[in-house]
């Protein structure tokens, strides 16, 4: 029996016999393999090592050589001062120009704070008098802070306000340790150092004095990256990735022979946008700063209630003309859309860590982008399909 035109021959096809959409099927499971290996290999492949992380590797595998040796060279040029063999503005003068330490290739610093009394007499100062990174000479450790910070944005860690203070309070003559957060003066990342401290103390040519100098042993980028494949939630990825397949289906089942195509190509770009999400990377933040992503996509939700209501129009204006087939295909889509958005906006109140936060809020980001995929889709459609019908009538 023909089938007249608007109803794409599903009079005379069972539309639930899946051998009408096996080829389909069987492009999503190609889809879906090539997905699975390049993930695979992308969280399995040795990324290439920065001149900071092999700096740090050899600082780790010879921890004990590379401390004594940066202990030693602290002790010589403590005792330039203190000896009395160099004056203090002489002294000075050569630590600033003499900043480096070189250990089998390797380089490291000398660092140097002033601590003074502030002019109104009501507080202390510290100041950097020696550093490798010039711009941090000459100004006070509050400024210092907050420049060292913009480092730590992304990453749970941070600066401790109070760590240049208890460079004076733990690092009294005898070089004590002191483990802390800071940034790599070349890199500019956010790293974990392990430092020697000692004190110098103030005669009638200078204030008390604290010079030190240490490795690195973290890059705190690698350990706070995350890969959002490994942090969203199995169930929603395997609802998404589903739900590209059964799109296609009803795109492949609500169309005429000629835009059958539709369903391959919307296979393909979900998938690719899906495979593009699951493959990013960012870095594990704070509690806060989690919170305030998740309420970015909260205003987000409201912001999609314009395409939301662009694609009722079309679906009333649809209605009223001779697009049964575009009708029912873009009210299934829709209807999935809103079932999507409803998901993402679904609140969850038993996160405790940062790492709860950061699955939830990348299980819903997930949810929320297809959404907003599926209404774009709608509406491309609906434009396809005037413009087609304007180019052939």
């Amino acid at each position: 029996m023909n089938s007249s035109k608007g109803d794409f021959g599903l009079h005379s096809t069972n539309i639930f016999n899946p051998i009408l959409y096996s080829k389909l099927i069987i492009f999503y499971i190609v889809i879906l393999s090539i997905q699975v290996a390049y993930i695979w290999y992308e969280l399995n492949k040795k990324t290439k090592q920065t001149e900071l992380d092999l700096r740090i590797k050899y600082d780790n595998d010879n921890s004990v050589y590379v401390m004594s040796v940066l202990r030693e060279k602290l002790t010589e040029r403590v005792r330039l001062l203190t000896s009395g063999k160099m004056k203090y503005e002489e002294w000075l003068k050569y630590n600033k120009e003499n900043t480096m330490i070189d250990i089998d290739g390797k380089n490291y610093y000398f660092f140097t704070w002033e601590r003074g009394i502030h002019k109104s007499g009501s507080s202390l100062t510290y100041t950097c008098i020696g550093h490798v990174n010039t711009k941090y000479i000459d100004l006070d450790w509050e400024n210092i802070l907050r420049d060292g910070n913009d480092s730590f944005v992304f990453v749970k860690q941070s600066i401790d306000p109070k760590l240049i203070p208890s460079f004076f309070q733990l690092g009294k003559p005898g070089n004590q340790l002191l483990k802390y957060y800071w940034v790599d003066p070349k890199e500019i990342v956010p790293v974990q150092k392990i430092s020697i401290i000692d004190v110098i103390p103030e005669n009638k040519e200078h204030n008390e004095i604290a010079i030190g100098t240490g490795m690195d042993i973290q890059n705190l980028n690698n350990y706070n990256t995350i890969h959002y494949v490994t942090r969203i939630h199995k169930s929603y990825t395997v609802l998404i990735s589903l739900l590209t397949l059964i799109i296609s289906i009803i795109i492949y089942i609500f169309s005429t022979p000629n835009d059958r195509y539709k369903s391959y190509l919307f296979l393909i770009i979900s998938n690719a946008y899906l495979l593009y999400f699951w493959n990013d990377i960012e870095y594990r933040g704070t509690n806060e700063t989690e919170i305030k992503k998740i309420d970015e996509i909260n205003s987000g939700m409201l912001g999609v209630s314009f395409l939301v209501g662009i694609n009722t129009y079309i679906l009333t204006h649809l209605t009223k003309n001779d697009h049964k087939d575009l009708f029912i295909q873009s009210a299934l889509i829709f209807s999935i859309s809103l079932i999507t958005l409803l998901v993402a906006s679904f609140k969850v109140t038993d996160a405790i860590t940062a790492d709860d936060l950061i699955q939830d809020r990348l299980s819903h980001q997930m949810t929320f982008n297809f959404s907003v995929l599926l209404n774009v889709m709608v509406v491309s459609n609906y434009l396809y399909s005037v413009l087609k019908k304007q180019m052939f009538s």
